[in-house]
């Protein structure tokens, strides 16, 4: 502010010395070099107009790809949430999920489902660790929360380790899949 019409001018008529010229001459500074009504007269507010352009594009691109990591965390999520609901028939209810996976008792393709979910319920968990923001974000169905995919999820698995025969299904109560999902 203090150096506005001495060595920043406008490219233009004269140079107006406000507080709002000033902040409109470092915002234009920010996003682009050698674009809009100012320009640096002196080789140190030359070399400032660079490193602060450098700085506001760097600053802008950052910011765009975290918040297209973030749509992607969230995403994902979203898909894991429908997954859960869909597999137990609309219901949230994670009987109707450990049935169709594994109808009448037949786990032997529910395993790769089961396996599936273990390896989506990491990637989003994952992501809520990078990307803790993604907590915020709430959508109006409810079975896209995160606290109802958790419980049906934990639920699921609490079904097959204490409801299912210890003999009948003892490879699939140990397998990996199911620890995954836990």
């Amino acid at each position: 502010h203090p150096h506005l019409g001495t060595a920043v001018t406008a490219s233009t008529g004269p140079t107006q010395t406000d507080f709002m010229t000033a902040l409109y001459a470092a915002g234009n500074s920010i996003t682009l070099v050698g674009s809009g009504n100012f320009s640096p007269q002196t080789a140190a507010f030359k070399a400032f107009y660079i490193v602060n352009s450098f700085v506001g594009m760097t600053m802008i691109s950052l910011t765009l790809t975290y918040l297209m990591q973030i749509y992607n965390a969230l995403q994902r999520r979203n898909t894991l949430a429908l997954s859960v609901h869909g597999m137990s028939g609309d219901t949230g209810d994670a009987a109707d999920l450990i049935g169709a996976v594994g109808p009448q008792g037949n786990f032997s393709n529910g395993y790769t489902h089961l396996a599936q979910l273990a390896s989506e319920t990491r990637a989003v968990k994952e992501a809520h660790h990078f990307y803790p923001v993604l907590v915020y974000f709430r959508f109006n169905e409810p079975y896209y929360t995160l606290s109802r995919l958790t419980t049906v999820m934990l639920d699921a698995v609490t079904l097959i380790k204490s409801g299912l025969d210890d003999g009948e299904f003892a490879s699939l109560k140990e397998s990996a899949a199911v620890n995954g999902m836990w």
